[in-house]
């Protein structure tokens, strides 16, 4: 995500640079027994184009059902087409009533 990111936001690519320096130091102190205390403040997941990898997998599988792919709920893997229309369809809307 850091390289994807970094190749077009120079901040990330100069983040990713100080975090590689800072877990390396880390490591590095870890062998010695003294770990290194306080984070650091990272923007990645502020970025417009950050993705999860848990965000993969649905959202092939919605590819694959709006382009009506014969193998749609065979690359779910599921035993039921119904289990992955419930799951992995981000098509529909699903209306919900307010709770107040």
């Amino acid at each position: 995500m850091y390289t994807y990111i970094g190749s077009f936001e120079p901040a990330i690519a100069k983040q990713f640079e100080a975090k590689k320096m800072r877990e390396a130091a880390q490591r590095i102190a870890n062998r010695v027994n003294s770990p290194i205390h306080g984070g650091m403040d990272l923007q990645l997941t502020n970025q417009p184009a950050y993705f999860s990898m848990l965000d993969i997998r649905p959202v092939a599988i919605t590819t694959k059902l709006e382009n009506s792919d014969p193998d749609a709920y065979d690359f779910a893997g599921h035993a039921s087409p119904s289990t992955t229309a419930q799951l992995y369809d981000r098509r529909k809307m699903k209306i919900v009533k307010a709770t107040e």
